[in-house]
């Protein structure tokens, strides 16, 4: 599939002209083709006001409930679905952390976080008959307690892996970085790929600011003013979680089931039991759910069977600052500015790779990373009554795993060990703690080999080749299944043949076939359908994916399995020619569209696509979900261009809710997002910074 930059398309005749310029204290917001918000103002206060008012008017009820969920307040709106998440953020303490924190934060960043909130509260108080009737208006807390949670996500589900003894497998989601020098375009390349679930509150928002030193596009959370990814006219970076181990996992041992004091060291301690409220609504009115909690020394206990507890203890659980190093990294300058920024470590460990126009280039797998003693195995749950298993300091930046502008001209992370983000990779587990390398050396996804075999071999990348990769659909490893099918049907075919008459039109289809997971393709149709009928069955994987010579039961149930699918086929669909697009779709209300790409076993493509069955037809949930190509010409001169599954809007009502999936996902393009450019945009509205948050 060939990727084509869709170019705006206006109906009427455009006149090329520029906004005027902002005056102080007031911002613009205009609006392009995607209904995208493009903010223009003096100052960043200015455009913080500007981009709540915008996020709220096309985000407001997933602005509101990312804060009641980072609070633990869904349950005393939604009802006791929500009990569980209720307790589990209350007793990590983000609101609380968050009040405490305004006081301490930088006066500068509470001023822009200020300025963002009464943003959305302008647009509450002007639209009064459009907000939901649970609707509440946010201060600056709000925005500080959804910071923390979203950074705790990641170490949430490091602690599960830990806890139910998990093997640390290279992490999902896409990002790679060309340099200059690697470059058709003489310009540093770099891809963010994150990989998430659609049509949640947490949907990326996509915007582009303008205001002093506030100059960026990106994709954030709603609820949240700065970038988690983007770039700004000299930089950009990507951000995927992963990582090192931020957090850890205590047994402690208690002196009976219902006791609680537990073993520590040669004697024993009490842990500090707590009542947790939780305010429920049920039928119609408040209840207050009383939930106990005990808190060790290691931290909460997360879990308890008679004398065995597992308490949890996380690198961030004080921290409150992910607002600002957010807004450092987004305003940074130049490659030192960056890394400052990350030093901060505030968020969760994150695959962080980075792009500039002076042809700097870096990956680095950073966090606040704890030091430990190494005689203990932090991947599993560790002795709590070891006081040896207490750490008290963390790894300064510099220790943790990284590389700044490798000779070889490429780095990728799409599930990848970091002995393998490049060729030759020096980022070997024996130069790093086991806790800091945190994953199994040498592993990886199909998406990554894919793109290393792909990064190797284009010497010099044009921008087209790096947008068609961004979205591409070859199905690893199917060139050898193919093989392997030719020879398992030399040899089993002919007695096959009359059980499944169709079995020889199958095998001709594959044959023919392009290994790529298009709409418009129908080999990949029955390539899926046929593993579908090879699971269970005795198959060889290993000597189908290296070529070695095949079992006689792998050959028999190669050529069966396929002669099941065809039948199969021919009884659901009428025929063995069905086009992936026509039961692989993306859908939105009413309407669908056929869409490339897959994934699952055997099936992976770059272009991550996951789908849910709803009677024949497998509809697109999870996978790629902000796509973004950047591209760092020079100081002022930045490129980028992205889509979304769905649209830039919520409100089914709007052709931006489903806009992007007509005429960019759907068909693997991606728009471009007129950075710095002025031309063609829509003015909305004009607004003024309150007096107070002007100074």
């Amino acid at each position: 599939m060939r990727v084509v930059i869709y170019q705006l398309i206006v109906t009427h005749i455009l006149t090329f002209w520029q906004p005027d310029p902002a005056a102080a204290g007031e911002a613009r917001v205009y609006r392009d083709g995607w209904g995208v918000p493009h903010v223009y103002g003096t100052a960043p206060a200015e455009v913080l006001y500007a981009l709540g008012y915008a996020q709220a008017q096309d985000r407001l009820p997933s602005v509101l409930r990312n804060y009641l969920s980072a609070t633990g307040e869904m349950a005393s709106i939604f009802g006791p679905a929500f009990i569980e998440r209720d307790f589990r953020n209350l007793i990590r303490g983000h609101g609380e952390i968050a009040r405490l924190g305004i006081d301490q934060l930088d006066p500068k960043i509470l001023r822009l976080v200020s300025s963002y909130v009464s943003g959305i509260a302008a647009y509450m108080s002007d639209n009064p008959l459009t907000i939901p009737k649970w609707a509440f208006k946010p201060d600056p807390h709000h925005v500080l307690a959804l910071a923390r949670s979203l950074a705790w996500r990641e170490l949430d589900r490091q602690a599960r892996k830990e806890l139910e003894l998990r093997t640390s497998t290279p992490d999902g989601s896409n990002h790679w970085v060309v340099s200059q020098e690697r470059s058709a375009e003489n310009a540093v390349l770099l891809l963010a790929d994150p990989h998430g679930t659609w049509d949640s509150d947490t949907d990326w928002y996509e915007s582009h600011l303008q205001g002093g030193n506030l100059k960026a596009f990106g994709f954030t959370i709603p609820g949240l003013p700065f970038p988690i990814f983007g770039h700004n006219e000299r930089l950009g970076w990507s951000a995927l979680p992963g990582g090192s181990d931020g957090v850890d996992i205590y047994e402690i041992t208690f002196q009976s089931p219902n006791s609680i004091v537990y073993k520590h060291g040669d004697g024993w301690k009490s842990a500090v039991g707590d009542t947790v409220l939780i305010q429920v609504m049920v039928n119609g009115k408040l209840e207050t759910h009383l939930r106990k909690t005990l808190d060790t020394i290691h931290g909460p206990v997360i879990e308890r069977k008679g004398r065995t507890g597992y308490a949890s203890r996380v690198s961030i659980s004080e921290e409150f600052r992910q607002v600002e190093q957010l807004y450092r990294q987004v305003t940074a300058r130049n490659i030192q500015d960056f890394f400052s920024a990350l030093g901060l470590a505030q968020l969760s460990p994150q695959r962080i790779l980075y792009g500039d126009v002076e042809g700097n280039t870096l990956y680095i797998r950073t966090g606040r990373i704890p030091v430990r003693q190494e005689v203990f195995q932090w991947n599993r749950p560790v002795s709590g009554a070891s006081p040896a298993a207490i750490w008290k300091e963390f790894h300064n930046q510099e220790g943790l795993i990284q590389v700044i502008n490798p000779p070889q001209g490429w780095l990728q992370d799409c599930g990848t060990a970091p002995d393998l983000v490049m060729s030759f990779s020096p980022l070997t587990p024996d130069r790093y703690a086991a806790y800091i390398y945190n994953v199994l050396p040498s592993t990886e996804s199909g998406r990554s080999l894919r793109a290393r075999e792909m990064l190797s071999l284009i010497n010099r990348m044009t921008l087209q080749e790096a947008l068609d990769l961004s979205v591409d659909t070859y199905v690893v490893h199917s060139e050898r299944w193919i093989r392997a099918l030719g020879i398992a049907f030399a040899s089993h075919g002919r007695r096959l043949q009359e059980k499944y008459p169709r079995l020889s039109d199958a095998v001709e289809i594959l044959s023919g076939w392009n290994g790529r997971a298009d709409a418009d393709e129908i080999g990949i149709t029955l390539y899926a359908r046929w593993h579908q009928f090879c699971e269970g069955r005795t198959i060889g994987d290993r000597q189908v994916l290296s070529g070695q010579r095949l079992g006689p039961a792998t050959r028999r149930n190669l050529v069966e399995a396929l002669g099941q699918a065809s039948e199969d086929m021919i009884e659901r669909d009428g025929r063995l020619d069905v086009p992936w697009g026509e039961i692989n779709r993306v859908r939105k209300g009413r309407r669908s569209w056929g869409i490339s790409g897959s994934s699952g076993k055997n099936l992976e493509t770059i272009r991550v696509i996951e789908t849910e069955a709803d009677l024949a037809i497998d509809y697109g949930v999870a996978g790629q979900s902000a796509t973004t190509l950047m591209v760092f010409r020079s100081p002022g001169n930045v490129e980028s261009y992205s889509s979304v599954p769905f649209g830039h809007s919520m409100d089914l009502s709007s052709h931006h809710s489903w806009d992007q999936a007509e005429a960019l996902f759907s068909k693997g393009r991606l728009k471009p997002n007129q950075f710095g450019s002025k031309v063609g945009l829509r003015l909305e509205r004009v607004l003024e910074l309150p007096e107070g948050l002007n100074q």
